[in-house]
């Protein structure tokens, strides 16, 4: 019974009206663990049709009726998530943008509005603190919907048309006219004809991924699509994003947690629109120079810290090796083979029939972790860029990366590794007029390469706001 009274209580969202109402109801209930697993269960029901109940749904509806029509808006997108599911404040704040409910006006950015936004929604109790905040600032990074408020967001976002949410037990139904925000559930069971036979798709202007992926769930239809979010989708491989140019609308693309996106399409290049690109959990470790045709780009998000390959003993190289040929091998060749990625995916390798010491020396020539992506030349044309990195620079066009930093003085948020005391002053050369910039993280590469003879200089004058934050992976003592 402990458990279950848990479970009720989660469900109260820590509400103390809701606490109160459904205590009292629940304590004229028989005391058996059964009796209050069906109240649980039931909860959503019970607020329906329990008179006794109905007045905790009556205040949290006047809540929602109090809000202004800019903060309903924002308030009903929530509903795009899953129940309990912890929303992280960026990728909120990215989708919001991208959907047009916030826009740069009056001297403040589109993200700062979106804060505004977020900390009203907390402030009026119709979200919930995630656990943790940013390091620096202290602010909450993310939050939740307790549970009897997503019931109220679910059902105004279905009668505003809103949200259509693919899933167990939908009712195809429940459709009427064109469905903007599309989400497919980690629970449905994947049919076909339902996505391209029995729903209209050519209004659809987000598309939400939850668990596994199907091919057939991009359409030719979906030509307003704005947003693409497929964070921690299942079984998402390269090919499947082939033909995302064709989504010519896109502002918002979420790769996130993908682990199995080794390289981005060629295509990429016909998104000139896309304002948020979203790498970090790929293993992706290198952009195609197609990004730097991205002009309205402003935030590039990338790990920082990628290992290349990850693998330890001689039969772990060689399984590795064999699995990227196995790969290659059962998807279309071309995209991949163009990508300038793993050694182990180039032509001249997947060709050559390697023998064991061939693969041994080849691993040892690729062996490196990075600390961030790798750029391409011409990076400095993403003249809108607002937060990048996490970037290396450690490696060929580490020099002319970092030159190029100069020239995207619109940057708040920078993430820089593989740094060296020969070139970390011509980092700080190249951003000392950046007044915009707020936030700085900087990673020193190997300290066997780092000259103990070069003064490390601060730039002057220090971009203000200006939060530093040196991450010396290794002793910074070295370059003193």
């Amino acid at each position: 019974m402990l458990e279950q009274a848990r479970l009720i209580l989660q469900k109260c969202g820590g509400l103390p009206l809701a606490i109160s109402t459904i205590g009292g109801f629940v304590s004229t209930k028989p005391k058996t663990a059964n009796e209050w697993r069906k109240m649980s269960d039931g909860i959503s029901i019970e607020l329906e049709m329990n008179p006794e109940l109905r007045t905790i749904k009556t205040i949290l509806m006047r809540s929602y009726d109090g809000l202004p029509y800019h903060l309903k808006s924002a308030f009903l997108y929530l509903s795009i998530f899953q129940e309990d599911q912890r929303i992280r404040w960026g990728r909120l704040a990215g989708r919001w943008t991208a959907e047009g409910y916030s826009r740069d006006m009056h001297g403040m950015t589109a993200i700062e509005l979106c804060r505004r936004y977020f900390d009203e929604l907390l402030d009026r109790s119709m979200i919930l603190p995630g656990e943790g905040t940013k390091q620096y600032s202290q602010k909450i990074n993310s939050c939740q919907l307790h549970d009897m408020i997503h019931e109220i967001c679910i059902s105004k976002a279905r009668e505003e048309n809103l949200v259509f949410t693919l899933e167990e037990g939908c009712c195809l139904s429940d459709t009427q006219g064109a469905i903007r925000h599309l989400v497919i559930g980690s629970n449905w069971k994947r049919d076909k004809d339902v996505l391209e036979s029995k729903l209209d798709l050519s209004y659809v202007r987000s598309l939400t991924v939850f668990g596994e992926w199907r091919s057939f769930f991009i359409s030719d239809n979906m030509r307003f699509l704005r947003v693409l979010d497929l964070e921690d989708t299942l079984e998402l491989k390269d090919h499947h994003l082939d033909d995302i140019g064709q989504f010519r609308h896109l502002k918002y693309l979420s790769l996130r947690g993908c682990r199995n996106i080794l390289c981005l399409p060629d295509s990429l290049r016909n998104l000139r629109h896309l304002e948020m690109l979203d790498i970090r959990g790929t293993r992706i470790y290198e952009l195609p120079t197609t990004i730097t045709n991205l002009l309205k780009l402003q935030h590039l998000h990338a790990d920082d810290r990628l290992d290349r390959l990850r693998v330890r003993g001689e039969d772990a190289i060689v399984d590795k090796y064999q699995r990227y040929i196995g790969r290659i091998s059962t998807c279309e060749r071309c995209s991949v083979l163009l990508y300038k990625g793993h050694v182990f995916l180039r032509p001249q390798v997947l060709d050559a029939g390697l023998n064991r010491y061939d693969i041994f020396n080849l691993y040892r020539f690729q062996e490196r972790s990075l600390d961030g992506i790798i750029l391409p030349k011409g990076i400095g044309k993403l003249k809108t860029l607002h937060a990048l990195g996490a970037v290396d620079v450690s490696g060929r066009n580490g020099n002319a990366t970092i030159k190029e930093f100069g020239e995207l003085t619109q940057l708040r948020k920078l993430k820089v590794g593989g740094l060296s005391c020969r070139n970390i002053n011509k980092l700080w050369s190249a951003i000392a007029g950046h007044n915009q910039l707020q936030s700085l993280s900087v990673k020193m590469g190997n300290p066997h390469l780092i000259s103990t003879t070069t003064p490390l200089l601060l730039p002057i004058p220090i971009p203000n706001p200006l939060l530093m934050l040196f991450d010396l992976l290794r002793s910074i003592c070295c370059c003193m």
